[in-house]
């Protein structure tokens, strides 16, 4: 894991301010306003207005669709010429759902985390990650600026286990129910959200959402008896693959791993801006 030449320093923030750094997470956050406020205002939880594509538009600006673990997660990875917050996570590639990258692990490096104060840099509606947690991710073809997840909230989703049984869900903890010609179709809330999960995961007695959705009342397990599981889901991703590839025919993609866009200067004109 790479920092700057300040990485003593960082290492002793991390070890002194780890036990407490997820509630303020969930309380202390920079916004990117005004400038990209017409593209990020979350209408719920991690949803923002940025509209869900359809399943042959999502599948065209894809390069990569593959199902991975976090296995490192560094939210204090500077940048070493400006010091601006980046986070690195990296994935274990566990399995290729579609296009080709035959490494074992892939790395981003997402221009948000924390300041070197300590609070947080977040590009709001921006997928995040927890370590040792499994998702399904949509990797956006060629260049990307704030996030490297093809259509944010609507293609990225956490493997979660509910009464022994595997199902994927989104990053506020609602249940991928299928896949159709409309893209993903999601369900009723059956698991906690990315910041609860992180925050269980800290032993934080109180629990700070950082945003609501509109029934925070789990579904009862019963209700998931006719849902497709995560394998289910994979099938019919996999066969709406071989659809979209016979009426599309093949593309050349790329990944990238960085983000394209310098955000020094919104980062600058809004670093007094908190919520």
């Amino acid at each position: 894991m790479k920092h700057n030449n300040n990485k003593k320093s960082i290492d002793h923030q991390k070890a002194t301010m780890h036990k407490g750094k997820i509630m303020r997470k969930a309380i202390q956050r920079i916004l990117i306003l005004p400038i990209l406020t017409t593209l990020l205002c979350a209408t719920h939880a991690s949803a923002t207005v940025v509209p869900q594509q359809p399943l042959n538009e999502l599948l065209d600006a894809t390069s990569f669709i593959f199902i991975g673990e976090v296995i490192e997660l560094d939210e204090y990875a500077w940048e070493e010429d400006t010091g601006n917050p980046q986070t690195e996570v990296m994935f274990s590639v566990n399995e290729v759902i579609d296009g080709d990258y035959a490494e074992d692990t892939i790395k981003f490096t997402l221009p948000y985390g924390y300041l070197e104060d300590d609070s947080y840099f977040e590009i709001v509606g921006s997928p995040h990650f927890l370590e040792g947690e499994e998702y399904l991710l949509f990797v956006r073809d060629g260049d990307w600026y704030l996030t490297p997840i093809t259509n944010w909230y609507w293609s990225v989703f956490r493997n979660e286990t509910i009464d022994g049984t595997e199902y994927w869900v989104t990053q506020d903890g609602l249940l991928l129910e299928s896949f159709d010609s409309n893209g993903a179709k999601i369900g009723p809330k059956v698991a906690d959200s990315e910041i609860e999960k992180d925050i269980k995961a800290n032993d934080k007695k109180e629990m700070v959402k950082s945003s609501k959705v509109e029934d925070d009342k789990l579904a009862e397990s019963t209700d998931l008896f006719s849902k497709e599981t995560k394998y289910d889901i994979l099938d019919t991703l996999e066969w709406l693959l071989n659809i979209h590839k016979k009426d599309s025919g093949a593309k050349t993609k790329e990944i990238q791993t960085r983000s394209k866009k310098n955000l020094n200067m919104v980062i600058q004109a809004d670093s007094d801006n908190e919520v």
